[in-house]
C-alpha cells in the first residue's frame, strides 16, 4: 500500500507519526526488535524519497476578507480550473466553513505558488 501526501508538511507529519509508533512498538518487542527498526529504516526512506518534490505550504495573513477564490487568483494566476483547484484546497486545509469570506487577520495555510 503506498500513502500519497499533498504536501511537504503532510508527509513529514506522516513519517514523524510513523516514527514514534515504530519506537513505542520498538520498546514494546525488546526480545525482537529488528522488525520494527527496518520498518523505521524504510519509513524514513521513502518519506525522504518523496518529500523534496512535494509542495511546501506557506502562510499568508490577509489584511481584508475575501473569497478563497479571490486569494487563489491572486496567489495562482488566471488560469481557472487551477484557480478553482487551488481554491478549493485553501478551504480544504484550513478547514474553511465559509470560502465566500476567509477570515481577516488570520494565518491562512497556502500552497507556495
Amino acid at each position: 500500500m503506498t500513502a500519497t501526501y499533498e504536501t511537504y508538511t503532510d508527509a513529514i507529519s506522516a513519517r514523524d507519526e510513523w516514527l514514534a509508533a515504530a519506537d513505542a512498538a520498538t520498546e514494546a518487542a525488546a526480545s525482537n526488535p529488528l522488525p520494527m527498526i527496518q520498518l523505521r529504516s524504510d519509513v524514513v526512506r521513502g518519506i525522504a524519497a518523496i518529500a523534496p518534490g512535494l509542495p511546501r505550504v506557506q502562510s499568508e495573513i490577509l489584511l481584508q476578507a475575501q473569497p478563497a477564490v479571490v486569494l487563489a487568483q491572486r496567489l495562482y494566476g488566471d488560469e481557472p480550473e487551477r484557480v478553482l483547484d487551488r481554491a478549493d484546497a485553501l478551504v480544504r486545509m484550513n478547514r474553511i466553513r465559509l470560502p465566500v469570506l476567509l477570515p481577516t487577520g488570520a494565518a491562512i495555510e497556502v500552497i507556495a505558488p
